[in-house]
């Protein structure tokens, strides 16, 4: 093969090549049809729900009706469902599949295979060679442990590379339009992530952006022109924001409802200790030096691109490397300091930032661009031949030996965080001062070479961070001193609110409508109820899930193949005073009579939008059946055929009065605006991907053009 068609061969089948080879480790390293934990497992109860109403009904649910006292699905599907598992939900339609984890695991996949190509063409924009690019992919499979920590660990960056790219292209072409393909971006990006992630992502793309100004002055007289304004561009990023900007609305609005302590108002001195001070000692993934690390295990990325960042902060002159560095720095300190953490929570938005780990999947992912920078530019041709094939073979190694002390010595599926030597070493010491004393180490290295450097600009920057890292280690004293919890604990239940005598201000100071969420989600987390021998119920404060596959741990949840009637639990005649009667709940002073219940209920229809049910009210006098929160619009209710007046309880929620006696009560739910906002953001997401696509197949057969 000549050396022209050999060129033309590399350019067509790099991409094919890396992705193919990446997409076999992943498969070899992640079980199939693993059960995912934590947040992961929460977006995949509201997928399940989101397809299973889609399959049997054809239609976007809204409203949650498993024991969720009427709750609007809007603020959840809003949060979970991301533009993957809106393609998957209508190719899963198509293809009539009914195994939802499979076709959730497939959207992720989906995401995985988006960032994979935005980093490739964003390492191609900045001119790193093919060894390197593979070490970067590689370094980002390793690094996405999705099982876990979704958000976290790969919603919030997925789609960043391809932002970062058109940031790139503005700075070569001067082309405005790349300012606008990157906002487009951001806007998909943020369909199915929570409003604090946005805000993190927001903060992060500012920054580096910055950078880019700071590094180019030229750039800043093409964006600050009038001139971006008349264009067709900025007409179409407004209209896309209109939708938006309504989505954010009622994202933002159901937090401040389900999160008290986070609103405004609530920003004292208590919710600070408790939310921006929580200790980076909550490590039982085995975080050795914070976030740094890259991921939850060090081992992954290894000190080779480590080492090579921290040379890089000190030696590297690339400019491209200058503007990562500086999101870099914020997100880093965001993460591990104490003062700083402070600081950033009075920033615009950042009044829900709460939890340490939301920084380390998009940290991981900005430096292990900055690595491959960095490398390009110091490491000569001859060094980078051995120390790439080196560092591979030692990174594939260690994959497949935790995948097999994972799944054959520790009988756990694979996540990425099963560290056998990390977990030895940590139950060795006290953890908060192992890691303490790590960053001082750390920080004291950067000191070391910062005066090596001869900048004095580092010494300063780095003297204020072991100042910073110290006050922390002070205030974490604090918190352990007063007895509030660390990130793994939330206030939630009435079981951990007792143990919080400092927050009882917080609760004092609730509305009576979020007072009331608040009693209903602690009872809630309560309820356990078997239901038969092989068989349990999930519960959460969102809905309820029966499980009945002995094959799956107990407390998890078999939803692999939706029925025709829905998964829910059946109506409970009540607890106690506050408890729910899951798809319809009863408030009054008295649910029983007698020794009797107040109410019998039995469920004619069910769907997503409506539900049917006969209910008996056995008292001699009318009495307020409540069903939804009164902030929701959109509800209808007819007892008897008759639509009845709707009234609002001094708690706050809807009602209407129920005779004594026998009576039919229908329920509907149809709010047109977030009805139409949900097929907008389905239909965005498919010409996404569509565009994607196209612009994929330009982008290669440019790239094989230039080849020849």
């Amino acid at each position: 093969m000549d050396t022209v068609n050999k060129n033309i061969f590399c350019k067509q089948y790099d991409l094919f090549l890396n992705i193919t080879l990446l997409l076999l480790l992943l498969f070899l390293t992640v079980k199939m049809n693993c059960i995912p934990a934590h947040d992961t497992f929460w977006q995949y109860q509201s997928f399940f729900v989101f397809y299973n109403h889609f399959y049997f009904y054809k239609t976007i649910l809204q409203w949650f009706p498993y024991g969720s006292y009427g709750i609007p699905a809007m603020p959840f599907n809003l949060m979970s469902i991301t533009p993957a598992l809106y393609l998957i939900t209508f190719v899963g339609k198509v293809l009539d599949v009914t195994n939802t984890l499979l076709l959730f695991e497939m959207g992720i996949y989906i995401e995985i295979f988006i960032y994979f190509i935005g980093l490739y063409f964003l390492l191609i924009e900045l001119n790193v060679s093919k060894s390197i690019r593979f070490i970067v992919l590689l370094s980002a499979l390793s690094t996405t442990a999705w099982q876990w920590q979704i958000g976290f660990m790969l919603n919030i960056f997925y789609l960043i590379p391809l932002i970062l790219f058109c940031f790139i292209r503005l700075d070569k072409t001067k082309q405005i339009r790349w300012l606008y393909y990157s906002g487009y971006i951001f806007l998909i990006n943020i369909i199915g992530i929570a409003t604090y992630l946005i805000l993190i992502q927001f903060y992060t793309l500012f920054f580096f952006f910055i950078g880019l100004l700071i590094t180019n002055r030229a750039l800043s007289k093409t964006v600050f022109s009038t001139a971006i304004f008349k264009t067709k561009y900025f007409a179409l990023l407004i209209i896309m924001l209109i939708p938006f900007i309504t989505m954010a609305h009622f994202i933002t609005h159901d937090l401040i409802d389900l999160t008290p302590g986070r609103i405004h108002g609530y920003n004292t001195v208590d919710t600070f200790i408790h939310y921006a001070f929580q200790p980076i000692g909550n490590v039982v993934y085995g975080y050795l030096t914070g976030n740094i690390s890259l991921s939850d295990n060090t081992y992954y990325i290894g000190l080779f691109l480590l080492a090579a960042f921290i040379y890089g902060i000190f030696y590297c002159d690339n400019k491209y490397f200058r503007a990562f560095l500086l999101p870099i720095i914020f997100l880093i300190w965001l993460s591990i300091s104490g003062i700083f953490a402070h600081i950033v929570y009075f920033f615009p938005g950042m009044k829900y930032y709460r939890h340490i780990d939301l920084t380390f999947g998009i940290t991981s992912c900005l430096m292990i661009i900055s690595a491959a920078i960095i490398i390009q530019n110091i490491v000569n041709d001859h060094t980078r031949r051995f120390v790439c094939p080196t560092f591979f073979i030692i990174i594939f190694t260690l994959m497949i030996v935790d995948f097999l002390v994972s799944h054959f010595v520790l009988h756990t599926i694979p996540t990425f965080h099963s560290t056998v030597p990390i977990k030895i070493l940590t139950t060795k010491f006290n953890l908060y001062q192992l890691f303490f004393c790590m960053r001082i180490i750390f920080y004291s290295t950067f000191i070391f070479f910062a005066a090596r450097s001869q900048r004095p600009i580092w010494i300063i920057l780095f003297s204020i961070a072991i100042f910073d890292v110290m006050s922390y280690q002070f205030l974490q004293l604090y918190d352990i001193k007063h007895n509030y919890f660390t990130a793994t604990k939330t206030i939630t239940t009435a079981e951990k609110i007792k143990y919080q005598p400092k927050r009882s201000d917080t609760v004092k100071n609730m509305t009576p409508n979020q007072l009331e969420r608040w009693n209903l989600s602690t009872n809630m987390a309560s309820v356990k109820n078997s239901l038969d021998d092989n068989s349990a119920v999930y519960s959460q404060s969102t809905y309820l899930f029966a499980s009945s596959d002995p094959c799956h741990p107990k407390y998890r949840v078999d939803l692999l193949s939706p029925s025709i009637a829905p998964l829910f639990q059946q109506i409970n005649h009540g607890h106690g005073t506050n408890n729910l009667l899951n798809i319809i709940g009863c408030h009054s002073s008295k649910l029983f009579l007698n020794g009797l219940p107040l109410f019998t209920f039995q469920l004619n229809h069910f769907s997503g939008d409506t539900v049917s049910f006969t209910v008996e009210n056995k008292s001699d006098r009318s009495q307020l059946l409540t069903y939804a929160d009164a902030q929701y619009p959109g509800w209808t209710v007819f007892i008897d055929g008759q639509q009845k007046k709707l009234m609002t309880t001094q708690h706050g929620f809807k009602a209407v009065v129920l005779s004594p006696g026998v009576h039919t009560v229908y329920f509907e739910y149809a709010n047109l605006l977030y009805l139409i906002l949900s097929w907008f953001l389905a239909g965005a997401s498919l010409l996404f991907f569509l565009s994607l696509i196209m612009s994929l197949s330009v982008f290669l057969s440019k790239l094989i053009r230039s080849a020849t």
